[in-house]
């Protein structure tokens, strides 16, 4: 994740930039796949840290 904290025309915007995998490696090495992500989850948990 990363702070932006101004948009295309240098004016303040401060927003987040994400990026998300779609899996990753379980502790005993192997590549797991994921095929669902909760946007949900993220998009509540953020929305009340910004309150």
């Amino acid at each position: 994740m990363v702070l932006h904290t101004f948009g295309r025309d240098l004016k303040w915007n401060p927003h987040i930039h994400c990026l998300i995998s779609e899996g990753g490696y379980s502790d005993d090495g192997f590549w797991c796949n994921v095929s669902h992500f909760d946007y949900t989850f993220l998009l509540c948990n953020f929305s009340a840290g910004m309150s």
